[in-house]
């Protein structure tokens, strides 16, 4: 079982910080952990991680002069910080929106009210304008393309279909993949929330006309509380996800039984048709990425724009074209706001020209 990276005292807190805590939990060591533990849980881990980092570089800061003092900082310790950081960091968009968050932790484990916080309108305002800075300085986002729909086509159209009878003679590693574009173009998940799929996450309807998927951890799903969506039945499509999924399942053995507990997204052993699912092993991001470009060049297409956001893009794009609301893909794809769908659609001129003539001027 992997080690939480949250655990333990990853930001570095002195005994000073933790004496309002030690004082209400009335020095139990038990209740100190339990604290500790939710203490650096508020976040995901990547994101207390990254909080982590902030505080570690505010107290070498505070270390190496002797005006300033990291164990009763104020204005003075965290404006020289931003001041530095904007220095050495100015174009890190990332590190200057964590810098308040985190340093806040430090203010709130020593039980340092909002109205006395070091971080004044003064000291605001320089970190606003670094932020700002830091976003224009940057370097220029290259958005990933979606997977061409084409080329799920033609995927399914010469690996998959033509070996529908006899699914062991279907090359397993370029199913894997074209398997993972059409769950995530038809359920919008992304890469890390797809890697925890099991076999019994998957459940067909009883009137067979949808797969039900449990996404059992999701990013926007902060409190892992399950994420249902659903795989439609397409009669008669090459696309059709129901069918797909029943020969995917095939190929590799798995029971949609609600106990099998390989992963979908699994290492593969042996060579041509002696490939086997390795349902016990997740695939990791970068081989996943990687077999995917490889595809797309085979197909004959571009992969230099490729991402594991590709086909979440692929989904969005299609389904605005096709005239889907945005209101229906935000509630697929679990956004928050309806704003977020638009992050995913297609950023061509082609796409956008087509967008543009849908417009009534007159």
């Amino acid at each position: 079982m992997a080690v939480d990276k949250r655990a333990g005292n990853i930001f570095g807190l002195q005994k000073e910080d933790m004496e309002k805590t030690a004082m209400i939990c009335q020095n139990d060591k038990e209740k100190m952990d339990m604290a500790m533990l939710l203490f650096n849980s508020k976040q995901a881990v990547g994101t207390s991680v990254g909080y982590a980092r902030v505080i570690a570089l505010f107290k070498e800061h505070c270390d190496k002069n002797d005006n300033y003092n990291y164990d009763d900082f104020g204005e003075a310790e965290i404006g020289s910080f931003v001041l530095e950081m904007a220095k050495d960091r100015a174009s890190s968009k990332a590190f200057f929106a964590g810098i308040k968050p985190a340093i806040s932790r430090l203010e709130t484990a020593r039980g340092i009210p909002e109205q006395k916080s070091g971080f004044t309108p003064l000291v605001d305002q320089w970190l606003n304008g670094a932020k700002r800075r830091a976003a224009e300085l940057a370097p220029e986002i290259r958005k990933m393309e979606p997977v061409p729909k084409e080329a799920i086509r033609e995927a399914l159209e010469k690996y998959i279909w033509p070996h529908a009878r006899k699914p062991e003679n279907i090359d397993l590693a370029r199913f894997r993949v074209i398997y993972r574009w059409v769950v995530m173009v038809h359920t919008l998940c992304r890469f890390d929330g797809y890697k925890e799929l099991k076999a019994r996450h998957f459940t067909l309807l009883k009137d067979k006309s949808a797969i039900q998927v449990r996404f059992p951890k999701s990013k926007t799903d902060q409190y892992h509380n399950g994420m249902i969506k659903m795989l439609p039945k397409k009669e008669g499509s090459v696309f059709c996800p129901v069918a797909i999924t029943a020969l995917y399942f095939k190929r590799c053995g798995y029971q949609m039984d609600g106990k099998d507990q390989s992963y979908i997204n699994c290492r593969i052993t042996g060579k041509n048709r002696g490939q086997k699912a390795m349902g016990e092993t997740q695939l990791s991001y970068n081989t996943a990425s990687l077999q995917a470009k490889q595809l797309l060049k085979e197909l004959g297409y571009d992969a230099d724009r490729y991402g594991e956001s590709s086909a979440k893009r692929t989904g969005v794009t299609e389904a605005l074209r096709q005239g889907a609301s945005i209101d229906t893909i935000q509630q697929v794809g679990m956004w928050k706001t309806s704003y977020m769908p638009l992050m995913y659609a297609q950023n061509t001129v082609e796409y956008k020209t087509d967008i543009v003539k849908r417009m009534k001027f007159y």
